[in-house]
């Protein structure tokens, strides 16, 4: 191709001269070559353009394959920045979530703290109770015994009354009015022991006054006050 090149020149520079050039036949091998260099210039130059258009093409891609990753990185760092604030937001939450179980926990141990004080106050509540409950038994046990005490020395005053025996009639009626100062058939008692048997005025004319001031509607009164005038009015 160079030296096809080289006539060429020649040839255009003989015409510029005005030097007699010879006519080129279609026949000529110079003809022929320069057929077969034309269409071998074509085709590289052809070729020359693909590869210029196949860089340009690639390039292009590469261009857009460029944007497409910094597009993807963009995005991938936005998604980071999202996943890391929610991994914060996760963090502070399972923070929050520790302290609430926590207080959960601190809760949970006050109330059962709680629930064994109330369990011990109910059992010395049920103790106090049974307690109580056994003093009101003792309690009623000992009313019921200090009555029947006061039976058995009253029964004892009336039967040794009745036997004469009225010193321990007297003893045994005023232990019954240590217990029962307001007992109004004890002073009866007495004040007639006072009056008939143990003479004594004073003594006699006191139990009958208590006697009608304790039980002032008794079937005895009227005859308890005769009785009351007569020591009162007797020398």
């Amino acid at each position: 191709m160079a030296k096809l090149r080289g006539d060429v020149s020649r040839l255009q520079t003989q015409g510029k001269a005005g030097e007699n050039v010879t006519a080129v036949s279609p026949q000529s091998d110079l003809f022929k070559r320069l057929q077969q260099e034309n269409a071998d210039l074509r085709k590289e130059l052809q070729a020359e353009k693909q590869a210029v258009q196949l860089t340009g093409d690639e390039g292009r891609k590469a261009i857009e394959t460029s944007e497409d990753i910094q597009k993807k990185l963009q995005h991938f760092e936005e998604e980071n920045a999202l996943l890391k604030k929610a991994v914060l937001a996760l963090d502070s939450k399972l923070q929050e979530a520790g302290d609430v179980k926590g207080k959960l926990t601190a809760a949970r141990k006050e109330l059962e703290q709680k629930d064994k004080l109330i369990k011990q106050k109910d059992a010395m509540i049920a103790q106090q109770t049974a307690a109580s409950d056994r003093m009101g038994r003792a309690a009623k046990e000992a009313d019921a015994l200090a009555k029947e005490r006061i039976d058995l020395l009253f029964n004892q005053g009336v039967l040794c009354t009745k036997t004469g025996m009225y010193s321990d009639a007297v003893k045994a009626f005023k232990k019954v009015l240590d217990a029962q100062p307001a007992a109004a058939d004890v002073h009866f008692n007495l004040g007639v022991i006072y009056d008939k048997n143990l003479p004594d005025r004073e003594k006699a004319a006191y139990h009958y006054r208590k006697f009608l001031e304790l039980d002032p509607l008794n079937t005895s009164a009227d005859k308890v006050k005769l009785w009351l005038v007569a020591l009162e009015t007797s020398e």
